[in-house]
């Protein structure tokens, strides 16, 4: 688990895709994990993919050995706060990766790197 604090941008595909960027927080091996994997389109160099927005509502799907693959919805609580942060208005996150992806699935539209996110303030 990973608690890190930054802000959202987002950029319009076919859908508004967010992407949270890390002010503070996670520990090497996360943000290296970020920046090895910062040429898809599910991380940039100091951000990572949460996933879509849909109706103000953040949801992405996630493949792992574990879960098989899961689609996940944050709640429009979590879900604005994420959306109305900002560079001066930050918001801490609290992230779980499982390790172990599923293999024979390309990527979806809403695909997240992280399999469960949570707002913790």
């Amino acid at each position: 688990m990973k608690f890190i604090s930054g802000y959202h941008t987002s950029v319009y595909v076919d859908r508004y895709y967010i992407y949270f960027h890390i002010i503070s927080g996670g520990n090497s091996d996360f943000l290296k994990f970020i920046n090895n994997n910062s040429n898809i389109f599910f991380a940039k160099e100091g951000a990572i993919g949460l996933g879509c927005k849909n109706n103000n509502i953040i949801t992405y799907e996630n493949k792992s050995k574990k879960l098989g693959f899961e689609e996940f919805e944050l709640s429009l609580d979590e879900s604005n706060k994420i959306l109305n942060s900002s560079k001066n208005n930050p918001v801490t996150l609290k992230l779980e990766r499982l390790k172990e992806p599923l293999e024979g699935y390309g990527p979806s539209a809403c695909q997240s790197l992280i399999t469960h996110i949570s707002v913790v303030k």
